[in-house]
């Protein structure tokens, strides 16, 4: 048995006696998600087959979510109506199926009373006023967004998330 490729030696072993195929690395999906290896069989007449075996890897939840900003911030008016979009969190993740699927979160180690005033849509990571704003005029909140994949053991990524909340009479530029 030979193998008859010779980018690909580093990556593989062929027995020639056996032809038990071997990785001589460990294989990532993320860099490359399949593999096309040609395999030469003679025998001891000189008499040659050949066979190309098509090797597709399997992902495995090998990378957390990210996201493409270090942080958020938003300035909201204290008289937006309860319901309203505040603001909108992404997250990406280079597994597939299912350990890229994100699901979003408030994040909070201590109840600080975030998760009464603002929600986020486990699905679309936008975040909305779930309590009036009014008499809210000048605070500052500060909280984290976790983004969770759905592989069976989750892997995450936090992001801060500051809102400021604008007096009405407040017009900022």
């Amino acid at each position: 048995y030979s193998l008859e490729s010779e980018q690909l030696r580093p990556v593989f072993r062929l027995d020639p006696a056996t032809g038990q195929l071997r990785s001589e690395r460990v294989l990532d999906r993320e860099e490359r998600a399949s593999y096309e290896i040609p395999i030469t069989v003679t025998d001891g007449r000189g008499r040659s087959g050949f066979a190309t075996i098509k090797l597709s890897l399997a992902d495995e939840n090998d990378n957390s979510p990210f996201f493409p900003v270090s942080e958020y911030k938003a300035n909201i008016q204290a008289n937006l109506t309860v319901g309203s979009t505040v603001l909108r969190v992404t997250a990406d993740d280079k597994d597939k199926g299912k350990n890229a699927a994100v699901k979003y979160e408030i994040y909070e180690t201590e109840n600080s009373g975030v998760a009464d005033i603002f929600a986020i849509n486990a699905k679309s990571g936008q975040i909305t006023l779930q309590k009036s704003a009014s008499g809210l005029d000048n605070q500052v909140y500060q909280f984290f967004v976790r983004a969770l994949d759905s592989g069976r053991a989750a892997l995450y990524a936090d992001v801060p998330i500051e809102i400021l909340v604008l007096s009405v009479l407040a017009q900022p530029p």
